[in-house]
């Protein structure tokens, strides 16, 4: 069995299972709002898939799941040493609010796509760019040394 090791706990699970770990942070909350948060995800790329075309099968997903959804942007972004690729859209959400949502998805170890996500109302999205900017220029992930 593989040994999970996180922040808050750690326990033993079998060596064929994947991670699909999801790491959540938000803002105090305020009634009738959508809570700025951050939500970090793991998932596996298919064989034989780039980055590139993961991004891109996850924009056509999100087209297909998410009611009026917009794509802004699609750019690469440095990491330290490594690169991603962010990309910014928005969508319908609950009450009629409009979500503007950033996700920068990089390599992790193994054939794992890491994606950190930013979500906020629409309305607080030019607020909450700085600090929505710092966030994801943070991004470090953690390679195995060779």
């Amino acid at each position: 069995m593989a040994r999970y090791q996180g922040a808050d706990a750690t326990f033993d699970v079998p060596n064929d299972w994947e991670d699909k770990s999801i790491v959540a942070f938000s803002a105090p909350a305020k009634p009738s709002t959508l809570v700025p948060n951050v939500v970090l995800t793991k998932d596996k790329l298919k064989a034989n898939e780039s980055l590139e075309q993961y991004v891109d099968r996850t924009i056509v997903d999100m087209a297909r799941q998410l009611a009026a959804f917009k794509l802004v942007s699609k750019e690469e972004q440095p990491l330290g040493s490594e690169r991603g690729i962010e990309i910014r859209f928005t969508w319908n959400g609950s009450a009629g609010k409009t979500v503007s949502q950033r996700i920068l998805m990089a390599l992790g170890p193994g054939k794992t796509v890491v994606g950190l996500n930013v979500t906020c109302d629409q309305n607080d999205a030019k607020k909450l760019e700085p600090i929505s900017d710092r966030i994801m220029q943070s991004l470090r992930v953690n390679l195995p040394t060779a």
